[in-house]
């Protein structure tokens, strides 16, 4: 079992490949956080607040990130597979290359992330918004598109995308 840092205020915590697995960040203050190459699989980050925190790399899969904000977070080439997103802020959220596959991402604000070479593969989008995301080689195997809010304005910006 991992640390205990409910309401935890970490802003600015220097923890690059810090090995933090199952470990709950519940509510905490992550600001501007360094937790790149970090291992966090299953770990519980719900309602908590990590806008600019960087994630590059970042091992967590099965982690829970409902409510959270991840505004401008640097989620690039993370491993976010089976993760819980439900209702996250991602607006300008990089995530460049990042892995997503079997991620709940319903509810979810995307607006102009960068989600160039994601792979999102059979991921839960219904309702998410995606308003001038970028999409640029992205990866939509198994995604039910109708479902996305926004959609006809990030086809018109992103022709490159493959379904």
């Amino acid at each position: 079992m991992g640390l205990n840092l409910k309401h935890a205020q970490l802003t600015a915590a220097d923890l690059p490949r810090a090995c933090l697995e199952q470990s709950n960040f519940q509510s905490a203050n992550l600001q501007g956080a360094n937790l790149a190459g970090a291992a966090l699989s299953a770990s519980n980050f719900d309602h908590a607040d990590l806008t600019k925190t960087n994630l590059q790399a970042a091992d967590m899969p099965s982690a829970s990130f409902r409510g959270v904000n991840l505004r401008e977070a640097n989620l690039e080439e993370a491993n976010l597979r089976e993760a819980n997103l439900q209702g996250a802020n991602l607006h300008k959220a990089r995530c460049h290359s990042a892995y997503l596959l079997d991620t709940d991402l319903r509810g979810a604000d995307l607006s102009h992330a960068d989600l160039r070479g994601v792979r999102l593969w059979n991921a839960k989008l219904d309702g998410a918004n995606l308003e001038g995301a970028n999409l640029e080689g992205i990866d939509l195997k198994g995604v039910d598109l109708k479902t996305l809010k926004n959609l006809g304005k990030v086809q018109q910006r992103n022709k490159g995308a493959s379904t």
